[in-house]
C-alpha cells in the first residue's frame, strides 16, 4: 500500500514538472498554475471515480482496459510473438483472450472495435507503472489536458474572449473533469478532437506545413482507432469550412443550408434507392444493439448465430463447461438471433448441444429508459430529430432517473440552457464569426442526433455527448454580446434613479 501510494506521488510530481517546465501549456492571459491545478484536479477526480467504481460499479471499463493492459503485458514476458500478434494485429485464437474482460466489448458493432486501442496505450503504460491503477490515470489525464488544452488554444486563435473565462468553460465543466480524469476513451478522444480542430484551425486554416498535416492526419487516425463515428460528426463540416476558405465563399450560411439539405436528400435516396446501406435502417440496427447491451443479459454466440439469455434466467438456462463457455439446459426456450437482425424466438434440438462462448455478460444498465424507438420509416426518423437533439442537450430522460452523478448532470444542463436564454437575449452573431458559429452547431446537433437515437441510458449520453460539450460552451460564450449586456445594465440602472 505504501509503494503504490508513494509511485503515484511520485508520478504526479513528474508530470507536474513536465507542465510547468513545457512551452505549450505557455500562453497569454491564463498562467500555467491554472493548467497546473486543473492537471491536480483531474487526479483527484480520477483516483475518487477509481474509488466509485471499485465500490458501485465493479464490473467497468476502466477496470476492464487496466485489466487486459496487464494481460497483454504479461504476454511480452512469455510470449513475445503473441504479444507483438496482438499489438499490431489481432490474434483471435490466443487462449490470453479468454481472460480479458474489454479486448471484444462491442463486439456486436459494425465499426472499427475501439477497445483494443485503448487496452494496448495501458499494456505500455504497464512498463512503467509498476502495476499501479492510478499511474495509468495520472497519464490518461494527462493526456486528456493536453486534448483540452489544443482546443483552448484553437478557440483561442480564432475569437478574441476572455481568456479565463474561456479556460473555465472548456477544463472545469463537470462532465469534462469527471469523464476526462478515468482510465476512459474520452482522454485520447479529447487529445484527437483537440488537434484536428487545433492544426486545421477549425477547417479554416489556409494552407498546411508538413507539420500540420502529419498532425491534422494522425488526428484523424486516433478518431479512426477510438471512436469512427466521431469522424462523422467533425470531417464533412471542417471540410465545408475548408472549400468556404479555399473558394472564398462569401455566403456562408447558404453553403451550409445547401450541404445539410443535401445530407438530407442523399439519406432519403438511399432510404428509398439502395436499403442495404439505408442509414435510417443502419441507424436502427445501431439502436437496437444498444438496446440489447443495456438491458444486460448474457449473449452466447456458436455456429454463427447469437442467443441472449436474461440475467434473471441464467440458472435455469445455463450449464457451465468453464468460465468462458456453457451449454444450454435441454427445454429452455432462448432468443436466437444473427447480428443486426432482430430476435426471433427459436428452438432447435441441436443447440442444446452446442458448446456456446461467453461473448458478453453483464447486468442491466441502472439509468436505462425507454425511448421512441425507430421503425425504419422516413418520416419518423425526420421528425425525430428535433426531439432527440433537445432531449440529448436538456437530458430530459435524466429527471426520471435518481442519484447525485444525475443530478450534477442535470445541473450541468440547467447551466448550458441558462446560458442559451441568456445569449438569445443579449447575444449576436458577428459576421466574421459565422463560419465558426455554423460548424459548431452542426457538430454538436450531429453528435446529438447520433447519441439520442442509438444510446437508451441515461449514463451513457451523458458520457457521449460530453466530447462537444467545450464547444457547446465556446458557443454559448462567442455569441454572448457585452454591448447589449452593458446596454441593458445602463437602462436598469437609469430607471432605478428614476
Amino acid at each position: 500500500m505504501f509503494f503504490q501510494v508513494l509511485i503515484t506521488f511520485v508520478f504526479i510530481a513528474l508530470f507536474s514538472v513536465l507542465i510547468w517546465r513545457s512551452s505549450f501549456f505557455k500562453m497569454e492571459g491564463v498562467s500555467k498554475i491554472y493548467f497546473l491545478s486543473v492537471f491536480n484536479l483531474k487526479v483527484c477526480i480520477g483516483i475518487f471515480g477509481w474509488m466509485l467504481y471499485v465500490r458501485y460499479y465493479p464490473s467497468n471499463d476502466a477496470i476492464g482496459f487496466f485489466h487486459d493492459g496487464e494481460l497483454l503485458y504479461d504476454l511480452f514476458f512469455t510470449d513475445k510473438k503473441a504479444f507483438f500478434d496482438l499489438f499490431f494485429g489481432s490474434d483471435a485464437t490466443h487462449p490470453a483472450l479468454s481472460g480479458m474482460m474489454a479486448w471484444n466489448d462491442g463486439y456486436m458493432d459494425f465499426v472499427v472495435n475501439d477497445s483494443r486501442t485503448i487496452v494496448r496505450l495501458n499494456a505500455l503504460i504497464r512498463f512503467f507503472s509498476f502495476g499501479v491503477f492510478h499511474v495509468h490515470t495520472i497519464v490518461f489525464c494527462f493526456i486528456s489536458l493536453l486534448g483540452l488544452t489544443y482546443i483552448y488554444k484553437a478557440a483561442l486563435s480564432k475569437v478574441k474572449v476572455n481568456g479565463k473565462i474561456l479556460f473555465a468553460i472548456i477544463f472545469l465543466a463537470p462532465s469534462i473533469l469527471f469523464w476526462s480524469s478515468l482510465v476512459l476513451k474520452e482522454a485520447l478522444v479529447f487529445l484527437a478532437i483537440g488537434m484536428l480542430l487545433y492544426y486545421t484551425e477549425f477547417g479554416m486554416r489556409s494552407g498546411y506545413s508538413k507539420k500540420t498535416l502529419f498532425y491534422s492526419v494522425l488526428s484523424i487516425f486516433l478518431l479512426l482507432l477510438i471512436k469512427s463515428h466521431l469522424l462523422l460528426v467533425f470531417l464533412p463540416f471542417l471540410l465545408i469550412n475548408a472549400m468556404i476558405v479555399k473558394f472564398k465563399w462569401k455566403s456562408a450560411l447558404k453553403v451550409y443550408a445547401i450541404f445539410c439539405g443535401s445530407i438530407i436528400i442523399l439519406i432519403i435516396g438511399l432510404h428509398f434507392i439502395n436499403p442495404k446501406h439505408d442509414p435510417i435502417q443502419i441507424l436502427q440496427q445501431k439502436q437496437m444493439l444498444f438496446i440489447k447491451q443495456s438491458r444486460g443479459g448474457i449473449y452466447l454466440f456458436a455456429s454463427g448465430y447469437h442467443i441472449y439469455v436474461d440475467q434473471a434466467n441464467r440458472d435455469n438456462a445455463l450449464n457451465y463447461v468453464n468460465d468462458s463457455t456453457c451449454r444450454l439446459k435441454p427445454g429452455y426456450t432462448y432468443k436466437k438471433f444473427i447480428l443486426n437482425t432482430k430476435d426471433t424466438l427459436s428452438v432447435v434440438p441441436q443447440d442444446y448441444s452446442l458448446d456456446y462462448k461467453i461473448v458478453y455478460d453483464s447486468s442491466p444498465a441502472g439509468s436505462y429508459v425507454q425511448g421512441d424507438q425507430l421503425d425504419g420509416s422516413l418520416s419518423q426518423f425526420l421528425l425525430l430529430i428535433p426531439k432527440k437533439i433537445v432531449s440529448v442537450f436538456l437530458l430530459t430522460d435524466a429527471y426520471k432517473q435518481s442519484g447525485w452523478l444525475i443530478c450534477l448532470a442535470i445541473l450541468e444542463s440547467s447551466f448550458y440552457l441558462l446560458g442559451l436564454i441568456f445569449v438569445i437575449r443579449f447575444g449576436r452573431i458577428r459576421k466574421d464569426q459565422l463560419v465558426l458559429v455554423l460548424f459548431m452547431m452542426a457538430v454538436i446537433c450531429s453528435l446529438y442526433t447520433l447519441v439520442g437515437f442509438t444510446s437508451p441510458v441515461v449514463g451513457a449520453i451523458v458520457r457521449y455527448k460530453v466530447v462537444v460539450a467545450p464547444l457547446v460552451g465556446f458557443l454559448l460564450l462567442i455569441i454572448f454580446d457585452p454591448g447589449k449586456w452593458n446596454s441593458f445594465r445602463n437602462k436598469q440602472s437609469l430607471k432605478k434613479k428614476g
